[in-house]
């Protein structure tokens, strides 16, 4: 019988291979004998990823995270999984969970890169200063600037990113506008620079290896009278093309096709030139039909992945962005060339963009923050939540719908995911009481100082409301409560402890602190004076409730 490791071998040789279904099996029977390994549990997190089932990658991430908090490629599994389920706070939040313990951990930076660019991008792109900075200083839409109709539309688009659809399909001019801001280099998505010809004759068989070349002694100017009829006719539509003589182009490719038609590149060359011209169906149909040669006389993989490319290209210039992505992909499949990767991953991209921007509805995200309140006030806090989820996919600038649901994760003690709802209620909203009081309710149960500091933030915005008030009464009150909780320990006993918190040691090391404390008994005036600096008070008072000070 294989032992732990042994089957962790074999499972790490699948993987490596591609072969994803055997290496969960691996894993699995691996876990199966030894269950508190986290390394396994990363390991078939990696594996689950790879086939694309991100709630199992995010499962076996969790675990991983939950049986070794010290290692930091756990976190990065996790933060992985969650970033592809488009949890992209959560993923945020995992990473730099990940980097408080690993530092130096190269993958968690990028990722924690990558996640926050990702944040970025989930909110309406020509809604910031940024992207207007973005469009006048890039020399394909700074003119635009200069256009009132421009600027008008632009106007709507940032007022009400529902219109921006419409504005896209009714001037190309948004297309790349969007392109910029988000940057996204339109020419990679199937602009003119993909069709380029092909100029030397490609290999027609698999199987037949190509002909060692030799050297030529001397290039001869009349290099075109030592090629074959067919692609001397080839040679005179590549000419041609690149003049925009489109329909002489296409008159000697037919020739090219008449004297072989066994050659793929003479109909994709066809295709390339109805491209430029602006005729897509008729390129798609050329490039269909050169694939079909292409599969009849064994062409080479990279040939028929090239053929695929250039019907990609030309739905993506229809806007048929998905049937754009499946021909990437069946390129993809036939030869992986990294630009064709680059190429897909953006247009899948823009697909989300308008998925997600085409999904805004103020009206309905408001009936879905009515429901999870309901839900909330009946004590269903994971309903709620998943009301409040889809009120933010409807209108992600409502501060409002943040705060609420970080109400719900407070009840339910996540008090990680409350303090991030919170500043996103408060990146919206940087007065939003409410979203404070809430984020120093998340801290009270781990750092009361810095609950205290939160609310004196929200005070110095209001500082006659109540409830705030009454909360900072309240924090008092708890570490009064604390200090006096010390059973029968003396007063020095007490102060001793007190000087194990780091807290306490920072501020009596602060060589300005000592100065003031030793000023006490000499000049009282003095010292009252040093507390009208709320940074000094602030620590005065820390070491009178750490019992290190008395005032008498």
């Amino acid at each position: 019988m294989s032992t732990a490791d042994e089957l962790k071998a074999l499972g790490n040789k699948a993987l490596q291979s591609e072969k994803y279904e055997e290496a969960i099996k691996h894993y699995t029977d691996a876990i199966a004998l030894d269950p508190s390994n986290h390394v396994l549990y990363s390991n078939r997190s990696a594996a689950y990823a790879k086939q694309e089932k991100f709630e199992d990658a995010l499962g076996d991430g969790e675990k991983c995270v939950s049986l070794n908090k010290s290692w930091g490629k756990g976190y990065s599994r996790k933060a992985a999984a969650l970033a592809y389920l488009d949890r992209v706070e959560e993923a945020e939040e995992c990473y730099k969970e990940g980097l408080k313990v690993d530092p130096e951990n190269q993958a968690l930076k990028d990722g924690l890169s990558e996640v926050q660019k990702k944040k970025q991008k989930g909110f309406n792109p020509f809604g910031s200063p940024e992207a207007i900075m973005k469009l006048r200083s890039d020399p394909r839409t700074r003119e635009y600037l200069n256009d009132p109709s421009f600027l008008q539309m632009l106007s709507m688009a940032q007022s009400n990113p529902q219109l921006m659809t419409s504005l896209m399909q009714s001037d190309p001019r948004f297309m790349t506008a969007l392109g910029v801001i988000l940057g996204i280099n339109m020419t990679d998505l199937g602009a003119n620079g993909d069709e380029e010809m092909e100029t030397s004759p490609a290999p027609s068989k698999r199987s037949e290896p190509a002909p060692k070349k030799e050297e030529p002694k001397k290039v001869e100017p009349e290099v075109i009278k030592d090629l074959s009829p067919a692609d001397r006719e080839k040679e005179l539509g590549n000419t041609a093309y690149k003049s925009k003589k489109f329909e002489t182009a296409l008159q000697h490719y037919d020739k090219a096709i008449e004297l072989d038609n066994t050659n793929m590149s003479y109909v994709l060359n066809k295709a390339a030139v109805y491209f430029e011209m602006g005729d897509f169906e008729k390129c798609i149909e050329m490039a269909e039909k050169s694939i079909e040669v292409g599969r009849e006389n064994r062409a080479d993989f990279k040939q028929i992945a090239k053929g695929f490319t250039r019907i990609g290209n030309a739905h993506f210039k229809q806007k048929n962005y998905k049937s754009a992505v499946t021909y990437f992909e069946k390129s993809l499949s036939e030869f992986r060339d990294p630009q064709i990767v680059k190429k897909c991953k953006q247009v899948q991209d823009l697909i989300k963009e308008e998925e997600r921007l085409a999904y805004i509805d103020p009206v309905k995200s408001e009936e879905a923050r009515q429901q999870g309140n309901d839900f909330f006030t009946k004590g269903q806090y994971p309903d709620a939540i998943k009301m409040y989820d889809e009120a933010i996919k409807r209108n992600p600038d409502e501060p409002k719908t943040y705060c609420n649901r970080a109400a719900c994760y407070i009840k339910l003690g996540e008090f990680s995911l409350a303090d991030r709802d919170c500043d996103e209620t408060l990146k919206r909203d940087s007065k939003f009481i409410k979203a404070y009081l809430r984020k120093a309710q998340s801290w009270k149960t781990r750092d009361l100082d810095k609950a205290a500091d939160i609310l004196r933030e929200a005070q110095s915005i209001e500082p006659d409301n109540k409830e705030v008030t009454d909360a900072l009464l309240d924090i008092k009150d708890q570490k009064a409560s604390r200090l006096m909780n010390t059973g029968n320990l003396s007063e020095e006993e007490i102060r001793q402890r007190a000087m194990q918190d780091p807290a306490v040691q920072e501020i009596l090391a602060d060589p300005g602190i000592r100065m003031i404390l030793n000023q006490m008994q000499d000049d009282p005036k003095a010292f009252a004076d040093h507390l009208k600096n709320p940074m000094i008070a602030k620590k005065i008072e820390k070491l009178m409730e750490a019992g290190i000070l008395q005032m008498r």
